[in-house]
């Protein structure tokens, strides 16, 4: 997870439990970082003023001072 200077979020990484995407089709811009990995950004309503990373789980705080959160969802 990289989040830039001009408070936009990129990821790059296994998606199993939903925790790299808003929505489950999310149109993405791509960035190349070296040869590998392929970076996809992820579309937020604000600029993102910081972020929280977990192994499933990304948590995000946006300019206006909302926090989204996403990833896996369930008690297992």
């Amino acid at each position: 997870m990289i989040k830039t200077d001009s408070g936009d979020i990129y990821y790059a990484g296994d998606d199993r439990y939903g925790q790299m995407t808003l929505e489950e089709e999310q149109d993405t811009d791509f960035i190349k970082a070296g040869v590998d990995p392929i970076f996809k950004r992820i579309k937020m309503p604000n600029k993102v003023k910081f972020i929280a990373c977990g192994g499933d789980h990304i948590f995000a705080v946006t300019t206006d001072e909302k926090v989204y959160g996403w990833g896996r969802n369930d008690t297992a």
